[in-house]
């Protein structure tokens, strides 16, 4: 599993601030969609699923230091809230003066508002499919099935 990217929890650290009970109001959508929003930018060969489990985790990380009526991770005694270290830390210093639109300006190119529900769906079913990812030929050659998603451009001529 990938470690997670400074850029993954800077958006867990945006979700976790400004999303209260629902994300945050610019991205206009739910939960479940807001973690498809930021999947191909930010996926780092993670499955769909996989990349909404390590968003969410991300944004628990910071859940605790924030009014937003979610816990978040607890530190050993379940006390108080995990102590922030490394880059964790230093997003939260960099970033707790910072109004929405200037924490929102660092991360919204690793946005794509424009992704559709559905094909945020059709990704999961692929999630889903049958773990066994090896076939064999009609020559009895084993071949192995990538699920991971291409990004394609399409040209002007149509391509």
């Amino acid at each position: 599993m990938p470690t997670r990217s400074e850029e993954l929890m800077l958006t867990g650290y945006y979700l976790s601030r400004f999303g209260i009970v629902d994300p945050p109001q610019r991205l206009k959508t739910n939960w479940k969609q807001v973690y498809f929003m930021f999947y191909d930018s930010l996926n780092s060969g993670r499955t769909v699923l996989e990349f909404e489990h390590s968003l969410k985790n991300a944004r628990d990380t910071f859940d605790g230091y924030f009014d937003n009526g979610r816990v978040g991770w607890l530190n050993a005694d379940k006390s108080g809230p995990l102590e922030l270290t490394g880059n964790n830390l230093m997003i939260y210093e960099n970033n707790q003066d910072k109004e929405e639109t200037e924490v929102w300006e660092k991360i919204a190119k690793y946005s794509s508002l424009e992704e559709s529900l559905e094909v945020r769906n059709q990704l999961i079913s692929e999630d889903n499919m049958n773990s066994d990812s090896s076939v064999y030929t009609e020559g009895k050659v084993k071949v192995f099935i990538s699920k991971k998603r291409e990004k394609c451009e399409t040209t002007e001529k149509g391509n």
